[in-house]
């Protein structure tokens, strides 16, 4: 578990910096040894509602909530995902 956490960590730290090819990569490198891991779901589900991907976010956050569905930050960010796309189709 020590490199999907190691992946994870750095994904995350990329997406805060805004380098988000560098996070999406890591994100998808944690995801592909740990696929049931909501947290690295909703990460990446973030990564591409930043580069505004929304239907590959959406469907992000519906894999961190199929896994946990109380996830309260997957709801959260499935809710802005929807609102943004919304916006944008304006």
């Amino acid at each position: 578990m020590g490199i999907v956490v190691d992946s994870y960590n750095s994904g995350t730290v990329q997406l805060s910096k805004g380098n988000l090819e560098e996070a999406e990569i890591l994100l998808m490198e944690t995801i592909s040894r740990h696929p049931a891991f909501e947290k690295a779901w909703n990460n990446l589900g973030v990564c591409l509602m930043r580069k505004r991907v929304y239907e590959k976010a959406d469907r992000c956050f519906h894999k961190a909530l199929s896994i946990d569905t109380s996830y309260e930050i997957a709801k959260l960010n499935l809710e802005e995902c929807k609102f943004l796309q919304t916006v944008e189709q304006l």
